[in-house]
């Protein structure tokens, strides 16, 4: 998210602290659009948010601690001995993932009578 906003240079620089005594939903869309938050004082009613929150503050990036190869799909990017999920696993997870997106682009996709799409 932070790369695609300075790749389109929407976001704002300074933290922001509109709607951070508001509603969460608000909290959360200016976590999202802006650099950061300064204290974000309804945290505590979002555990999500407080976690990004935090992550925000140290900098920390979660993806290098699952494997050098992480953002490969299927086993590819899968480090056993950090992730402790089997190859044969992620095999089948990304071939259920590759089914189900040529049923749906490729309009295959079939429903049940009882279910109106």
């Amino acid at each position: 998210m932070e790369k695609l906003q300075k790749m389109k240079r929407v976001a704002l620089k300074k933290k922001t602290e509109n709607y951070e005594a508001g509603d969460i939903d608000h909290l959360a869309a200016t976590f999202l659009t802006t650099h950061n938050i300064s204290h974000g004082i309804n945290l505590r009613k979002s555990p999500v948010l407080q976690y990004l929150y935090y992550l925000a503050q140290v900098k920390m990036i979660l993806l290098f601690h699952i494997g050098k190869e992480y953002y490969k799909r299927g086993p590819d990017g899968n480090d056993i001995h950090k992730t402790n999920i089997p190859h044969i696993r992620l095999e089948f997870r990304d071939m259920i993932w590759g089914e189900e997106m040529r049923h749906v682009y490729l309009g295959h996709a079939t429903f049940p009578k009882y279910v109106e799409p």
